[in-house]
């Protein structure tokens, strides 16, 4: 239907609704006017394909990263009535990374990840150490929404500047970043996608036999409310251990699944 265009606006879908158009396969496809974006879903959805604009630009991007890349990704959690000192209500913490690197094209893949190992304390100080130490050979950082985790970098360079050099070297990194979610919104459409360019829309379309599938967290908020439980004590100390490893595993599949779209990318525009 039409509500899968992305970004259309309240205002174009009613006028395209009052025109009797509700269907793709009825729209004409100057209705959309110019928008390279809705243009590329249009043509995905009503052709039933991928769609794969601009190849060359895509190339060019792809291959101007520089190695070592680093696939990062947070997990935050933020509640009204702070969990720790020195937060604002509703203020976003970062209690979790994963980070898989690649050091060359064809490398093995390395993987790091950090989890508050007591969430009744703030350990976002630890955090930041050990995720400066783990990006130190990073020349490229990909991220899914990469202003989310720029972000990120840029509360913790703030919340630590007493701590001077820790604090510019997470400012490094935050100007270090590539979006995956931009290289295929600007390039690739699957009808797959259904509208969407979330991560957990992409993988399955674009990269069989990898997924999330069977994960007990399924996504962030699933996440932020395990972890909240988790430091307000509300678990008991047998479960734990189980819920940590669901947590690093619903982590990881995060930035694995960025590596392997990345791969997909690098494959298609080399066709």
């Amino acid at each position: 239907s039409i509500f899968e265009l992305p970004r259309l606006g309240a205002d174009k879908t009613d006028a395209l609704i009052e025109r009797g158009y509700f269907y793709l396969e009825e729209l004409p496809r100057e209705a959309l006017g110019d928008k390279p974006l809705l243009q590329r879903v249009f043509r995905g959805a009503k052709e039933g394909r991928i769609v794969f604009d601009e190849p060359e630009e895509l190339r060019e991007k792809l291959n101007s990263f520089k190695y070592p890349i680093g696939y990062l990704d947070f997990e935050t959690a933020a509640s009204v009535i702070p969990l720790y000192d020195g937060l604002a209500p509703y203020e976003g913490i970062p209690y979790q990374y994963s980070l898989h690197i690649r050091r060359e094209v064809s490398d093995v893949l390395e993987h790091r990840e950090f989890l508050f190992d007591n969430p009744s304390r703030d350990e976002s100080l630890l955090l930041a150490e050990r995720l400066v130490e783990d990006l130190k050979d990073c020349r490229t950082l990909m991220a899914h929404h990469a202003s989310v985790e720029r972000n990120i970098l840029r509360w913790l360079s703030n919340r630590y500047k007493d701590f001077p050099e820790l604090s510019e070297q997470l400012i490094s990194f935050s100007e270090m970043f590539v979006d995956s979610e931009l290289l295929v919104k600007n390039h690739i459409y699957h009808p797959d996608f259904g509208g969407s360019f979330s991560i957990k829309r992409l993988l399955p379309a674009l990269v069989k036999g990898v997924g999330y599938e069977g994960l007990f967290i399924h996504n962030g908020d699933d996440a932020r409310y395990v972890f909240v439980n988790m430091a307000l004590g509300n678990y008991r100390e047998s479960e734990i251990e189980k819920i940590r490893r669901d947590m690093l595993e619903y982590c990881r599949m995060d930035t694995l699944a960025m590596v392997e779209i990345h791969g997909f990318l690098c494959d298609l525009s080399s066709e």
